[in-house]
């Protein structure tokens, strides 16, 4: 059997620049793309078997094949998700630039960080940017190493201050079919994030309320704002209806709903 070295294996670079509308309020950060052989698509979250644009299709659409291109192909639409994420002010990279794949598979467990991501100059590029989204637990072991603050628990958050910018770091669960959990709990657990921060269903569409801060209420007291929720979506009404009415930073953590006491660590 031939041994190598940790050093003989090759440096893998991002194959994608970040994705920063302006008009970003929340920047997801995933690990780091699979190998191009599993890409559906030329975009962040590209395996078909992830089931992270199922997740957005359910929580914003109540259809979580809005973002499939054509079934039978197996591809995910990247205009389509483009044009979602711009209308929603949804940034996305993830939190390492230069990895090695210890081993020759997809999962997080084997990935060596060579060069994190510099998220601090993504944060001073997204001006109106209130939340970072860790999508697993890669990316949130590599994002707190380098914030230098606490893990919070899944679907938590903990906020911390950047540059006097006060910030929440939420902690979600993966979106990878290796997490054991359904995908309408992992999509419950998300839409009860966005509701946190300022996304809100009003006159017949999800997306960011100009008015989340009305009378100086922060974002995430969602629940105590005139907002109608599509009808068809319960898991994203219960969430919201479940959020908690003060805001979420005035503790250490916040819990986007009580049911993710009982997710999977």
């Amino acid at each position: 059997m031939i041994m190598v070295s940790i050093r003989e294996i090759p440096v893998e670079k991002h194959p994608w620049p970040p994705f920063l509308p302006a008009n970003a309020r929340i920047l997801m950060l995933g690990s780091f793309p699979p190998k191009p052989e599993r890409w559906c698509m030329d975009f962040f979250y590209p395996n078909w078997l992830n089931d992270m644009w199922r997740i957005m299709g359910e929580i914003f659409y109540a259809d979580k094949d809005y973002f499939t291109e054509l079934p039978d192909y197996k591809r995910f639409d990247r205009r389509r998700i483009e044009i979602f994420l711009r209308e929603k002010g949804i940034a996305l990279y993830d939190t390492a630039t230069e990895v090695r794949r210890l081993k020759d598979n997809a999962s997080d467990k084997f990935l060596e960080v060579v060069r994190p991501t510099d998220w601090r100059d993504l944060l001073r590029r997204l001006p109106q940017c209130v939340a970072v989204v860790a999508t697993g637990q890669k990316a949130t072991d590599t994002f707190c190493l380098s914030a230098g603050i606490d893990e919070p628990r899944i679907g938590y958050c903990t906020p911390f201050d950047f540059e006097g910018r006060e910030v929440r770091f939420y902690r979600m669960p993966s979106s990878s079919r290796a997490y054991p959990l359904a995908l309408s709990r992992k999509a419950e657990v998300y839409a009860s994030m966005f509701g946190q921060d300022g996304f809100f269903f009003v006159d017949g569409a999800w997306g960011v309320s100009p008015g989340a801060c009305l009378d100086g209420m922060r974002p995430c007291r969602a629940r105590g704002l005139a907002c109608r929720l599509r009808q068809s979506c319960s898991f994203a009404r219960a969430a919201l209806m479940r959020a908690p009415a003060e805001p979420a930073c005035v503790a250490a953590v916040c819990p986007a709903s009580p049911r993710i006491r009982s997710l999977p660590a």
